[in-house]
């Protein structure tokens, strides 16, 4: 993934945050799929025998069960927070 594609990711995951922020649940929710795209896109890597990666990923997975575990409640301040201040640092440590 280029540096380009990369940002431009980061900056939609801000966007569905943003969404979030301002309950406009149904655009953000229309985002999803795009989010989902970008962090797969992050987390294609060659190092699957580096363990900090393996760890890094159940992170993300855990991060993305709480996800959907908000959502399910209908909170989506805290969906928002999660996106922005914990799901999007932890994939720039990735993309590094």
């Amino acid at each position: 993934m280029d540096i380009e594609q990369s940002e431009s990711g980061f900056r939609s995951l801000e966007r569905v945050a943003d969404l979030f922020y301002a309950l406009r649940v149904r655009e953000a929710a229309g985002m999803m799929e795009d989010m989902a795209r970008h962090i797969e896109m992050v987390l294609k890597r060659d190092q699957v025998q580096d363990t900090s990666f393996h760890e890094g990923v159940m992170e993300i997975n855990q991060l993305l069960q709480l996800l959907l575990v908000c959502l399910g409640n209908r909170d989506y301040i805290l969906t928002a927070d999660l996106i922005k201040y914990e799901l999007i640092p932890r994939l720039r440590v990735f993309k590094n």
